[in-house]
């Protein structure tokens, strides 16, 4: 029972730098799953599902308007240790539980952990999140292009998400003018979320290895619409362990991912979140709405009010 008190404790501190310590295995923390201050030696998908629920629950819990001072502080003690001190355990949780709080204003600090290549990945999918994407794809992601074997969420199936991230990836290699992209999914449930939304009630993945067409619009880094395409997935076997994967196929789809991948970048407001571009209207003074993972009722922030797009330049 007392790792679960602790738990229950630390997810009513009122106290946000003490949020982020106990989230980041800082102070004192049960091992409540088997692990070693966070890390499993032996990989097994219960005992790595359990941590994650709690972590989960804490980032949750983290994002509150109240915790963002403290959360920016955190992020920029993490990026004046630089590369070499990558022991910020836990911190793609710190990273999702700030996008969550603040909304799409959260690239314009974000996007200052490029500097550090080991954040890269986490910082796409916290983007992904504070917009309410699919997926955003940045050309400082050095990770492996293609997934893994294996997720205790899919097993060994990829899913059109999963597809669309590898040909997006593969496109941003070839084009050394790009900065990055992100794209939203319409209509398909669980397909359509981002990889993590700290929600851990979710909708279930759609049946894997079906033929299914997906509209979906594509975003330049400032967030602005920039293409709006229906994509078909095909089905088919994966070559590199069992399982099935698909295949992307819409008209000239690389073109349109380089093209929206290279809009040119601007000084950003930390304040604002919006691009210090020129050719870019200032946001009306009537926001639209906030993507729907802001709009709930949960223990996260209140919604926040998203600029409006605008068309690319």
């Amino acid at each position: 029972m007392l790792p679960s008190l602790l738990l229950l404790a630390a997810l009513a501190q009122p106290n946000p730098a003490e949020q982020i310590r106990y989230l980041m295995y800082e102070s004192p923390r049960p091992e409540k799953h088997g692990s070693e201050g966070g890390t499993f030696s032996v990989f097994s998908c219960g005992p790595a599902n359990g941590e994650a629920a709690d972590n989960r629950a804490l980032a949750k819990a983290l994002a509150t308007t109240a915790a963002i001072p403290a959360m920016e502080a955190k992020l920029a003690d993490i990026e004046a240790a630089g590369s070499h001190d990558f022991s910020a355990l836990n911190a793609n949780w710190l990273l999702l539980a700030y996008a969550r709080a603040k909304g799409p204003t959260a690239y314009g600090r974000l996007r200052h952990l490029y500097k550090l290549p080991e954040y890269a990945n986490d910082t796409d999918r916290a983007i992904a999140l504070a917009r309410g994407l699919t997926a955003y794809i940045s050309t400082h992601n050095r990770s492996p292009v293609h997934p893994g074997s294996f997720s205790c969420e899919q097993g060994t199936n990829l899913s059109p998400r999963d597809a669309l991230n590898v040909l997006i990836r593969q496109t941003l290699a070839n084009t050394p003018k790009s900065i990055g992209i992100g794209y939203r999914f319409h209509d398909q449930g669980r397909w359509s979320e981002p990889i993590e939304t700290l929600d851990q009630d979710r909708p279930p993945h759609p049946a894997f290895g079906h033929p299914v067409g997906i509209e979906t619009t594509l975003h330049t880094h400032t967030g602005a619409t920039c293409e709006f395409i229906k994509i078909h997935f095909q089905p088919a076997k994966r070559t590199d362990f069992a399982g099935t994967t698909y295949t992307v196929q819409a008209p000239n789809l690389a073109q349109r991912i380089t093209a929206c991948a290279a809009t040119p970048d601007f000084p950003w407001s930390r304040a604002t979140g919006i691009p210090l571009d020129p050719r870019i209207p200032r946001p009306a003074s009537t926001p639209t709405a906030p993507p729907p993972h802001l709009s709930q009722t949960t223990t996260s922030a209140p919604a926040r009010q998203t600029p409006p797009r605008n068309p690319p330049p």
